[in-house]
């Protein structure tokens, strides 16, 4: 749909990631976790393979508003073996929550571009390839927010990344409704065989 970001043959605009944000790209807070007690405390660790957070919740144990994330931030790995890894954020999907310092967020300028968009570029090859040309290996991997601020995208128009966006969301319900239907033929697989 949008063509191999290295070769660009659709000629999109290309820019840095920098570009596309709203603010410089920023670190998260350095607080410590403690128990879950209503906001919700993201850190590398929560964050699953598939990029969703895992059911775990902690809370941080102080916060200023500037950490708290807004629905279309984009979290950013920054350390680690998880280095690369992202994160889409949502309210109405996880609660109000706040992002941990090993953590950089991305607060996309809706003007420009698709958060589900520029999500889904982070699971290119070409983003991958990125990831490990850049990632500093001294006692562990690590990329920097200057180093993801320099990262090339390349940007089609608003309105093809907001039909992307629509397919995956109806990819996404497909997927969900596909997973019920499977528990609900397992459970009753299970009931016939007791």
């Amino acid at each position: 749909m949008f063509g191999d970001p290295v070769f660009n043959e659709m000629r999109w605009r290309r820019c840095k990631l920098k570009d596309i944000s709203v603010e410089k790209l920023a670190y998260g807070s350095g607080a410590s976790a403690i128990d879950f007690s209503g906001l919700r405390y993201i850190r590398i660790t929560d964050i699953d393979e598939c990029g969703n957070l895992k059911p775990d919740k902690k809370s941080p144990n102080h916060y200023e508003e500037k950490y708290l994330l807004n629905t279309g931030d984009i979290l950013f790995a920054r350390s680690g073996a998880t280095v690369g890894k992202t994160f889409l954020y949502s309210k109405e999907k996880y609660g109000p929550a706040l992002f941990a310092g090993y953590l950089i967020r991305l607060i996309p300028n809706l003007s420009l571009v698709n958060p589900v968009f520029v999500y889904h570029f982070t699971n290119t090859k070409f983003y991958k390839d990125f990831i490990a040309k850049v990632q500093n290996t001294v006692a562990q991997p690590n990329i920097n927010a200057k180093q993801y601020s320099e990262l090339d995208f390349i940007l089609p128009p608003l309105a093809l990344q907001n039909e992307f966006a629509d397919f995956v969301a109806q990819v996404d319900k497909s997927q969900f409704a596909c997973e019920i239907v499977i528990k609900l033929w397992r459970n009753s697989l299970k009931s016939s065989i007791i």
